[in-house]
């Protein structure tokens, strides 16, 4: 038969120890074990960068940067993305498309890293130059009775660099300017891009050079002149005279026409002015003969003074 009085017997000093082995216990647990529960957890991006790639080929579809999620026994507040190398090799691969494996060097003390993505589908393009004359477009609205003139690049044409499947999606290189308010001529450097059919950024390229000088001409939509006034007359002088003087006042006319006319005239005629028969001096007053597209500012009026005297033949008789 079991004698429970020994196990009474001390009880108090059983307890205690009962208490002071789970103490004990609990110390070597969290204290001198403690990365059973202080595991540090960090998530950072990271750039990725590519190695062993053939210099001839381009490298398609792959990020800058990628994730990486670290877990350490140790304090990771200090670590930053620099601590870290995210890569992917691409040694001995030819043109093509291959799933690749991201890669992460790490620092002692870390024990496991967890990248997104880890896998990538990467494309190797042939790499190729292509020359591109540069197009100038203007956006924004000119000043009022102002247009726009012939823009022009320097250089006129830049070299762009990429992939082969890349560079059959460019269209065109531009410069884009800004001529909101303008008023007289600008001349801006200007940063090209390449665009696609549809008119939107074509990337994973370079153009060099990546700045042309561009100059914006900004015209008047008229243009003035000042041309000679020249007497359209009918009929000949009376016999045996000729003409002394042809006196046109004003002499000349100021006229207006539009900055695209193809020929602008380099005088304006009268109207039809008939030579009296009686052969004395005139004066007339009459109008000028304004083409049309051509606006007259001034004078609206002219007089044209004829005078005659006798042929030198006929001073010699009269001696």
């Amino acid at each position: 038969m079991l004698d429970f009085s020994i196990l009474r017997r001390n009880l108090g000093l059983k307890i205690l120890a009962i208490f002071l082995a789970m103490f004990l216990w609990a110390y070597v647990k969290y204290s001198q074990t403690p990365y059973a529960s202080t595991i540090s957890e960090v998530k950072m991006k990271v750039p990725l960068t590519v190695e062993g790639k053939d210099p001839k080929l381009v490298a398609l579809d792959v990020p800058d940067e990628v994730t990486i999620q670290v877990k350490s026994s140790d304090n990771l507040n200090q670590l930053t993305p620099r601590h870290f190398k995210a890569y992917i090799d691409l040694k001995d691969k030819k043109a093509g498309q291959y799933s690749v494996k991201v890669k992460v060097n790490t620092l002692p003390g870390v024990d496991s890293v967890e990248v997104s993505p880890d896998v990538l589908l990467v494309r190797l393009d042939p790499e190729e130059k292509r020359v591109f004359n540069v197009k100038v477009k203007t956006q924004g609205t000119l000043a009022a009775g102002f247009i726009l003139g012939v823009p022009s690049a320097k250089p006129e044409s830049v070299t762009v660099k990429g992939a082969q499947s890349v560079l059959d999606k460019v269209k065109d290189v531009q410069a884009v300017c800004d001529v909101e308010g303008a008023d007289m001529d600008r001349i801006q450097q200007i940063q090209v891009q390449a665009v696609d059919e549809q008119g939107a950024e074509v990337s994973s390229i370079t153009l060099e050079p990546q700045f042309v000088r561009v100059a914006i001409h900004i015209k008047t939509e008229v243009s003035n002149a000042v041309v000679p006034i020249v007497p359209e007359m009918e009929g000949a002088p009376p016999k045996g005279m000729i003409f002394d003087k042809i006196v046109v006042k004003p002499m000349v006319a100021t006229i207006r026409y539009p900055y695209d006319i193809q020929a602008p005239p380099q005088v304006l005629k009268t109207t039809l002015i008939k030579l009296p028969e009686d052969g004395k001096n005139f004066e007339s007053e009459t109008t000028l003969d304004v083409p049309k597209d051509i606006v007259l500012v001034n004078p609206e009026k002219v007089k044209v003074t004829v005078t005659y005297k006798k042929a030198p033949d006929q001073l010699k008789k009269g001696k």
